[in-house]
């Protein structure tokens, strides 16, 4: 599959095992308890995550506004993501060419669970990050062959 790409690179590996753990995972939680199980564990796990990377922001002497989560976060760490980041008059907008997430949902026809992981994530993560941030995810690479399309906005940076 071309999503197995990885090489040695350990990164685009565990990148890759998440995509695998995530597909397999919410397949079952989905079937066996329920969607809205699985939506409140990536909730959980979003928020987590969110106040993580706050946490770093924090710990570098840095406060948790938009630009610096995008630079010095870890939204995009594979490299493969292929991301293109243009500034507009009322935020930034990130356009994914290509995701392994995404190449691992379709080829295991998990392409709805994959959206409901996207749809979710980013909102939560960045509620958690810093609540000023918004982002509206207008498309993703798991429901279709547009790029996937990710538009951010931030208000005051909270303190």
């Amino acid at each position: 599959q071309s999503w197995e790409d990885t090489g040695t690179d350990g990164i685009k590996c565990n990148f890759t095992m998440f995509s695998l753990f995530y597909c397999h995972l919410a397949q079952h939680i989905a079937k066996d308890l329920g969607v809205a199980v699985l939506k409140k564990g990536l909730r959980n796990f979003a928020a987590q995550r969110g106040k993580r990377l706050h946490g770093l922001a924090r710990r570098a002497g840095r406060k948790p506004t938009l630009s610096y989560l995008l630079s010095e976060g870890d939204l995009f760490l594979d490299p493969r993501f292929n991301v293109k980041t243009y500034k507009i008059y009322d935020g930034i907008v990130c356009k994914i060419e290509r995701c392994v997430f995404a190449e691992v949902q379709k080829t295991h026809l998990n392409a709805e669970l994959g959206n409901l992981y996207c749809g979710l994530l980013y909102k939560e993560l960045l509620k958690a990050y810093n609540p000023d941030l918004k982002v509206e995810v207008t498309q993703t690479l798991c429901g279709g062959d547009a790029k996937c399309c990710l538009h951010f906005t931030e208000g005051k940076a909270s303190s």
